[in-house]
């Protein structure tokens, strides 16, 4: 599985960020915005998205630019 580092390190390289910067979440099963910060946070993730039946669906925001 891809760890949390992985997924940073792809989307840096899309954007005009660093990875100190960016800040990513994911909608759990309750519709709250939950901060990805750890691999934990992204296997998390990844049990909701499956329980919903859906596709992980990640939202990335660049602080301090």
């Amino acid at each position: 599985d891809m760890g949390l580092g992985h997924v940073v390190d792809r989307l840096v390289s899309s954007v005009d960020t660093d990875a100190e910067n960016l800040r990513l979440r994911y909608q759990d099963e309750e519709g709250e915005w939950c901060a990805l910060n750890t691999d934990a946070d992204l296997q998390e993730c990844r049990v909701v998205t499956n329980a919903l039946g859906g596709s992980i669906r990640i939202q990335a925001s660049a602080q301090g630019k």
